[in-house]
């Protein structure tokens, strides 16, 4: 092999690096932050697909008009909404208060200010039940965009729930022994009632 020949393989090398590297997808910050810009647009077209849907209720309308108060939080310019950007939120949202987006004390304050002062706080936050139902609404939303048009396919579907409390535990937990003999021994209870407590707890 000759220098020339050489000089040939490694300039044919790097043509193919070239290539190569081009055809790595990019993400295109340009489309998403349009979307951010008019996203109470694209939020209504989502609710309008969810009406269509048999059987959904006023309730569920209501809990992801909620879930998107929490998603203009997070989605503004600049923003891709991947896995990785939506495990950040996960953790943000186990930071705020339950009363963030209402109460007067977090007024003006954003969620990075929460962040900041979260390590010497002392208040009540949101639980993981609230946190999922909203990154599921979230997740809903942007698949419902991704059905229209594949260039907004996301991967949140592998963003994993939060771990959350068995709430039968809690309340079962909320009884003393001597409670429940109480509530057994109790003659305000029908029998069948009774028997139906005695299985549950």
């Amino acid at each position: 092999e000759t220098f020339a020949d050489a000089a040939n393989e490694e300039a044919r090398l790097n043509s193919n690096i070239g290539t190569n590297l081009n055809s790595i997808p990019v993400h295109n910050n340009a489309l998403w932050d349009e979307v951010w810009e008019n996203l109470d647009n694209y939020w209504e077209d989502f609710l309008k697909q969810k009406r269509k849907d048999a059987g959904v209720m006023p309730s569920t309308i209501k809990g992801l008009n909620s879930a998107y108060r929490y998603l203009k939080l997070f989605c503004v310019k600049g923003v891709y909404p991947d896995h990785k950007f939506y495990k950040k939120v996960q953790d943000y949202m186990e930071m705020l208060p339950n009363n963030f987006l209402k109460g007067k004390e977090w007024k003006g304050l954003t969620y990075q200010d929460i962040e900041k002062k979260f390590d010497n706080s002392n208040y009540p936050t949101l639980d993981a039940q609230t946190i999922n139902k909203h990154m599921n609404a979230h997740k809903q939303f942007f698949a419902n965009l991704s059905d229209e048009n594949e260039i907004y396919l996301t991967n949140m579907d592998k963003l994993k729930k939060l771990w959350e409390e068995d709430k039968e535990d809690e309340i079962r937990n909320a009884y003393t022994d001597q409670d429940l003999i109480n509530i057994f021994n109790s003659n305000l209870l029908d029998t069948d009632k009774k028997e139906f407590l005695f299985l549950k707890y």
